[in-house]
């Protein structure tokens, strides 16, 4: 029998006792499930997780026997590392009847301990999460996974890199002629799994990841929604006709993600994906994505589909070229019929290693296309090319640019995009690059004074309506503000005025303070010289999220700012004296 954690205080309930032992019982368990929720959100500095929340227990009686009778408490059992037997009995005894939750992580010791523990309530776990297991030889893990589980909805497989079998540093891989995979990463020999066609009746999402190797003839789920292949393994030569075949067993799957699964393609077949598929996913080496694709039937247009260029060195180390994620589609692109009903496009890239650019149809569906990508880049990216070449004959109306790191996008690479798309009422540049020649926003009004091809007396982009821009802080402002102006003069000469302007007035790395001084004199720029020349003109204070509002000058051209909120120092960063400007231009 487990034993019961020590009690080293008690509580009568009396008027004596503190407010918070007089708590009512449902109260008490709210607050041990926030710190079970902030305990498994933190880590110590050394990686290890904090103290046990059960402790809690030992502050009274009454607390213990609260806790210990709430199965709410301890139903979602998650174990990191060096698994904490003690929590895990406590946990399986006291959720009762309760389905359970388990997920263990990055585990180095093998499941010796833990089968006989959790064997006997195989038949209540509802969600079992085994990832970045490093032991692949693990037969009690093998054993816990052959019990039948009635109730189970969610199941993750997955181990590490540096997996091993418990007792050998290196594993012979299925191929003794290949030492690395096409990732550079050692071939390690699989964590072989034959579930039973009973096991799992009710599973709903299912995730087969790293090392682990399974048959096709594998248990058809009828309830499966959401299927997850992620760099595992189909034993023997499977065919993508047969893979096919397999997926169509299944009545109601929705979501299918494939990364680096291996399949022969067979010549002059025609796949068809399952009609009930709502989400799509396809990450591998581009010519393998654009093979496979070039294989399948056009998909249907509401069907999301995202598409991941993953990253391989050739020999001498030398990233494979190009590094567009463009490459990953196949040259008849009318699989992808999406492509042609885009009115939106988001051009992302929040870090030097990847990006993607994303179309989204009038009904809602979404087309994405992303890439890993080297340190070094071999040539420049061109995302503004990119976006003619996957959605050249859609009819786009809203361009945003949510960051693009280094890349730059041109004054020449704008126009010729614009000209693209010429039905474009709105233009969102809510992130560029903080490097002097780089910024998005300035390139970017400088195209808009540009001609249409089609009408000498009309300028590019005649429908466009709306501007988003970010103005990357206070030393770039009277540039951008002078191209701003400019611009809007331009454009309202030509009989086609912008009716809004939204501009971001962002700080960067080299912004040592912002204070609301800082901001106010920012503002009060852009304010002064734009106002006139626009209906609504919104300044927001980022990150801070204070927006400006400016509604439309009157006749006398008194400039109707609205300030509130610009004085409120709760919203604003640290006051100094001075405002940080200087500390831009000294930097």
């Amino acid at each position: 029998m487990t034993p019961e954690p020590n009690v080293t205080n008690d509580c009568d309930g009396t008027s004596t006792c503190r407010a918070i032992y007089r708590l009512p019982n449902e109260i008490l368990v709210e607050l041990f499930r926030a710190v079970q929720e902030s305990i498994t959100s933190s880590k110590s500095a050394c990686g290890v997780e904090s103290r046990q929340w059960y402790r809690l227990l030992r502050v009274c009686k009454r607390w213990s026997v609260v806790a210990r009778s709430s199965a709410v408490l301890w139903r979602v059992i998650q174990l990191t590392g060096t698994p904490d037997i003690r929590l895990l009995k406590y946990s399986l005894t006291y959720s009762g009847d309760m389905p359970v939750d388990i997920s263990c992580t990055y585990f180095d010791a093998p499941f010796t301990a833990l089968t006989p523990l959790i064997a006997p309530h195989a038949h209540r776990i509802r969600s079992l999460k085994l990832d970045e297991l490093n032991i692949i030889g693990d037969q009690a893990l093998v054993s816990l996974l052959y019990h039948d589980m009635p109730q189970l909805e969610e199941l993750l497989l997955s181990f590490s890199l540096d997996g091993y079998d418990g007792e050998d540093e290196e594993l012979d891989p299925l191929d003794p002629d290949q030492d690395e995979d096409e990732d550079g990463n050692p071939v390690r020999f699989p964590f072989f799994w034959f579930p039973k066609d009973t096991q799992f009746p009710r599973i709903v999402h299912l995730h087969i990841g790293r090392s682990v190797a399974f048959p096709l003839r594998f248990p058809v789920l009828p309830s499966l929604r959401q299927l997850e292949l992620l760099r595992c393994t189909v034993l023997g030569d499977v065919s993508s006709v047969d893979f096919v075949g397999y997926l169509a067993q299944h009545p109601v799957l929705e979501e299918l993600s494939m990364s680096g699964l291996k399949l022969s393609l067979v010549d002059g077949a025609v796949l068809r994906l399952p009609v009930t598929l709502r989400k799509f996913t396809l990450e591998d080496f581009p010519l393998r994505v654009s093979a496979f694709l070039s294989k399948l039937a056009p998909l249907p247009v509401d069907l999301d589909v995202c598409l991941n260029r993953r990253l391989r060195y050739l020999e001498g180390t030398d990233p494979e070229t190009p590094s567009t994620a463009m490459y990953s589609l196949p040259e008849d692109k009318s699989v992808l019929p999406i492509l042609t009903l885009v009115v939106t496009i988001t051009v992302r890239q929040r870090s030097w290693d990847s990006y993607c650019i994303i179309g989204r149809t009038p009904a809602g569906a979404t087309v994405e296309i992303a890439a890993d990508l080297p340190e070094d880049l071999l040539e420049p990216l061109d995302f503004l090319g990119d976006l003619r070449n996957a959605f050249g004959n859609a009819p786009v109306t809203e361009l945003r640019i949510e960051g693009h790191e280094d890349n730059k996008l041109t004054e020449a690479q704008w126009k010729r995009t614009l000209l693209a798309f010429p039905q474009l009422r709105k233009i969102a540049v809510t992130d560029t690059s903080t490097e002097k020649g780089s910024d998005a926003s300035i390139s970017l009004m400088k195209a808009l004074r540009s001609l249409s091809t089609i009408s000498d007396d009309k300028p590019i982009c005649s429908h466009l309506k709306e501007l988003e821009l970010a103005a990357m802080g206070a030393t770039r402002d009277e540039q951008l503000v002078k191209e701003i102006s400019e611009t809007l003069t331009f454009r309202r000469s030509l009989g086609t005025p912008l009716e809004s302007l939204l501009v971001y007035l962002k700080t960067t790395w080299r912004t040592k303070t912002a204070s609301a001084k800082y901001f106010e004199k920012r503002e009060a720029l852009y304010t002064s010289v734009i106002h006139p020349l626009i209906d609504v003109l919104l300044l927001e204070r980022a990150p801070r999220q204070a927006v400006v509002v400016v509604e439309e000058s009157d006749s006398s051209g008194s400039d109707g700012t609205d300030n509130s909120g610009s004085n409120s120092e709760d919203s604003e960063p640290e006051s100094t004296d001075s405002d940080s400007e200087s500390d831009e231009e000294s930097s």
